[in-house]
């Protein structure tokens, strides 16, 4: 290989190599910028999944505490239980008949 000017492959090869540092250096920081935004989400997304399991929690046990009161008025009132139901049979047979 010849060189046609003193220093000239070795310019080229410095500014090649500057090129490529500076090409690395901007992936690196738009790797960076993206994990961050990923990690931001992805923590967004474990509070909101633990808010919605209490919630869920907090729906069950309201839906228990509701049943237990269903089943103890029922003990407590077994004909009243007895005409609610037949009354609330009638009303949905009848519209079923529509």
């Amino acid at each position: 290989m010849t060189q046609t000017r003193p220093g000239y492959n070795e310019s080229m090869t410095d500014q090649a190599a500057a090129t490529a540092h500076d090409t690395i250096e901007r992936a690196a920081d738009v790797g960076n910028e993206a994990e961050q935004n990923v990690r931001r989400a992805a923590a967004r997304t474990a509070k909101q999944a633990r808010q919605l399991q209490d919630r869920a929690r907090d729906m069950r046990e309201l839906a228990d505490d509701k049943v237990e009161r269903l089943r103890s008025y029922a003990k407590d009132n077994p004909l009243t239980t007895v005409g609610i139901a037949f009354a609330v049979g009638a009303i949905v047979s009848a519209l079923l008949r529509r």
